[in-house]
């Protein structure tokens, strides 16, 4: 009797494990076809995806239809539907997973109850982690040389990362090795990068304050360090980097003033241009500041800083371009660029380019370029856990060659110095 009724317990448990996993597939396939048609109608995917690319696209479709066996996680879901963004070449696009609103620190009681309740949930329970010797793994990583994708990487003073190629793929698994932020746990994952070609990846990150997963369609190795890894609402320009406390001479601090005028000697001025944004309260400010240098503009030279420019819209950037043709008939302009000058700031780059008398240094440019967004629209996916930032915007001109690539400028500089002194001597 008692082997008959252990028997039926076991039997209904099966039943119901063998029911909950068939209904999680069928949301996972509801949510697959929801995010496929989403994309479908993007203008990058009408202008990509089409002829050989269009089967390829399919291919990958149905397939990630069928391979349904290990998805047991929101992790495992978002990787899956991640791959549907892959092969589309529009880094306005974007994917994330809802916050989860994970507290910064445990200074306070209150902060110190979220996080308890956090450590308890289900989706610290589910989070991705790595079953490795860690110690070991910190070791071999070590012995890595500095300028190798592998190795040791720092998130400002907070995370302690250590990341290895997965054998025989193309992943990068990025570990927590050491963390003063009490929401992570030493061997969970924080990062998994799928290089494309070498030192350029498409990038699923865990923001390291909230946790939640955000797909980055351009992620690259530069510079000793995983350039586009910022987060919003985390610490100010910080990025997975391999050397800790250096000086950086190729960002400007989101906390400095986006516009800026100062003359740096008597033949030389300097204005930076920190977005052309057309929201109702950026626009006094870049009017305003045109208004005030539009006729105080007379040196020899004039250097125009556009690094960390976000973009915005033409209708602000153009004024400043028309000012800035006018002044390079009877002066040069040198101008400074980087990896956060993007989008309508990239293409304000390349309509300087075409005037004599005007060269761009710095670094290359983000290659977030082609496409954007007129309304902000957002999808949601998995019954809201997941978000698509939808792009709706036909590209004004031949961009596509710069997206992921960015635009090189005319003369290199590194993060060795001040970037303003060295462009003076030009």
């Amino acid at each position: 009797m008692v082997k008959k009724t252990i028997f039926y317990i076991f039997l209904s448990f099966f039943c119901f494990s063998s029911a909950s996993a068939q209904e999680k597939g069928k949301q996972y396939l509801a949510n697959l076809e929801k995010l496929y048609a989403c994309l479908s109608k993007t203008p990058s995917f009408k202008q990509q995806i089409k002829g050989n690319a269009l089967k390829e696209y399919n291919t990958l479709y149905q397939k990630l239809k069928t391979d349904t066996l290990h998805l047991k996680t929101d992790f495992d879901d978002f990787v899956h539907f991640s791959q549907l963004f892959f092969p589309i070449k529009d880094n306005h696009l974007g994917f994330m997973q809802i916050d989860i609103k994970v507290a910064f620190d445990s200074t306070s009681e209150k902060n110190a109850q979220y996080v308890a309740a956090y450590k308890a949930s289900k989706a610290n329970k589910d989070f991705p982690t790595i079953n490795l010797h860690l110690d070991s793994l910190e070791k071999v990583l070590l012995t890595k040389k500095i300028d190798d994708i592998e190795g040791i990487y720092f998130y400002d003073q907070y995370l302690k990362v250590g990341l290895y190629k997965k054998a025989n793929t193309n992943q990068y698994i990025g570990v927590v090795l050491h963390t003063t932020m009490p929401q992570w746990t030493r061997g969970q994952v924080s990062m998994v990068l799928y290089e494309q070609k070498p030192l350029h990846f498409k990038a699923i990150y865990a923001h390291p304050v909230y946790k939640n997963f955000i797909l980055y369609n351009n992620e690259k190795f530069r510079n000793l360090s995983l350039i586009n890894s910022a987060f919003y609402y985390a610490v100010d320009n910080a990025v997975y980097v391999k050397k800790m406390h250096e000086k950086d001479f190729v960002n400007i601090s989101s906390k400095a003033p986006e516009f800026q005028y100062k003359r740096l000697n008597a033949e030389a001025q300097y204005i930076r241009l920190g977005n052309f944004s057309a929201m109702n309260k950026d626009m006094p400010i870049s009017q305003k500041f045109y208004d005030e240098i539009k006729d105080s503009l007379n040196a020899k030279m004039l250097v125009v800083d556009l690094r960390n420019n976000g973009g915005g819209a033409e209708k602000i950037a153009k004024k400043f371009l028309n000012l800035l043709t006018k002044f390079s008939k009877k002066g040069k302009i040198a101008v400074l660029v980087n990896n956060g000058t993007m989008s309508a700031a990239e293409i304000f780059t390349l309509n300087l380019k075409k005037n004599k008398n005007i060269k761009v240094f710095g670094q290359q440019t983000r290659g977030t370029i082609t496409y954007g967004s007129n309304y902000g629209k957002r999808e949601g996916i998995s019954e809201g856990k997941f978000s698509v930032y939808i792009t709706d915007m036909i590209p004004n001109g031949n961009f596509l060659m710069y997206e992921d690539v960015g635009v090189a400028p005319d003369v290199f500089l590194t993060n060795d110095s001040d970037w303003i002194p060295q462009i003076l001597s030009w």
